[in-house]
């Protein structure tokens, strides 16, 4: 039910992106009425999730999507160096590509006890809700920070409670998702997209991309599956 709502939430911020048809539509009786699987009559969906606000997401991975006609979910960290330092990209230019936001929290330094989490966790929505124009209370994804257990002082059940008053859904699991982690080869992304398509179901990958070999090697990835995707699924 969670996954659902998520799927339905992140679909929910790109309304207005056009992808071209999947399959030829079957003709059908006039008045006849057939609800869609996937946005835009997809045959699978496959959501694309960048963490951490590193630069190399607005230098590299948002243009490579806006050519694709593609979204990616970005999860920011408004109080984290790499963010403060070229907040006008993240405020002022890469959300206006079509792309969504997600809630990492402020700093990604984990939380100490309930009211440091209340803030890491609330200042960032309200941020981002500011940012990005849209309804105030509409649902928007959220992705704990991977810090150490020592780092991060929160019991589940208070997690939920901070999730529900600041209307946030938790993500798909990283887990066997992450690129460069967990995904050594573009064959490894690509085989996602495979399963997705062939369950007419959906799929994920993330990334978490900075500098160096992990910056090439993460966006050869990205820029294979993407193709890959735009043939046959829709991105939400």
């Amino acid at each position: 039910m969670r996954i659902s709502a998520l799927l339905l939430a992140m679909a929910t911020f790109c309304v207005g992106s056009q992808f071209p048809a999947a399959h030829a539509q079957e003709k059908a009786e006039l008045g006849a009425t057939r609800v869609a699987r996937w946005k835009g009559d997809r045959t699978a969906a496959f959501l694309l999730m960048f963490d951490d606000s590193w630069p190399s997401h607005f230098q590299v991975a948002a243009p490579e999507l806006a050519k694709r006609e593609m979204i990616g979910t970005f999860y920011i960290c408004p109080g984290k160096g790499e963010y403060e330092k070229f907040a006008s990209e993240w405020e002022e230019k890469l959300w206006k590509q079509g792309m969504v936001y997600g809630n990492h929290t402020m700093t990604h330094k984990g939380v100490k006890d309930y009211t440091t989490a209340n803030w890491e966790i609330g200042e960032c929505a309200r941020l981002i809700r500011k940012i990005s124009p849209g309804k105030a209370e509409r649902l928007v994804s959220y992705a704990q920070p991977g810090v150490k257990a020592e780092d991060w002082n929160l019991s589940a059940e208070a997690l939920a409670e901070l999730l529900k008053k600041y209307h946030l859904i938790d993500r798909p699991p990283f887990t066997d998702h992450g690129a460069v982690y967990h995904l050594k080869t573009s064959q490894e992304m690509l085989e996602l997209a495979d399963k997705a398509i062939a369950s007419q179901g959906w799929s994920t990958s993330l990334f978490t991309v900075s500098s160096g070999s992990s910056r090439t090697g993460a966006i050869r990835i990205f820029g294979r599956s993407s193709r890959k995707c735009l043939s046959s699924c829709s991105t939400v």
